[in-house]
């Protein structure tokens, strides 16, 4: 990608500006999936805390280790649906 420079100080017309590309996201593993509810974020530790809370420690964990960056959407969102449907018990299907 190059960017113009029109500020006219001795720089050359155009840069070459590096944009690293973003590291594509890989499939969700169950092994993966399955460590992170045991050791990392417990079932029992997701149910407890507010679901802020929840999506920070998430994302938290996504950054700190890369490998459970596909999981950790799938804990979020099954935790909020779980949330959903016990707050509305009379829902028909």
């Amino acid at each position: 990608m190059y960017q113009s420079l029109d500020n006219h100080q001795g720089f050359p017309a155009t840069t070459y500006m590096q944009v690293a590309a973003p590291t594509p996201a890989g499939k969700p593993c169950i092994r993966d999936y399955s460590e992170l509810v045991t050791r990392v974020i417990p079932e029992p530790l997701a149910q407890l805390v507010p679901l802020p809370e929840l999506a920070r420690r998430c994302d938290e964990v996504a950054r700190t280790q890369p490998r459970f960056r596909e999981e950790t959407p799938i804990l979020l969102a099954a935790e909020t649906r779980r949330r959903a449907v016990l707050a509305n018990p009379l829902r028909l299907a």
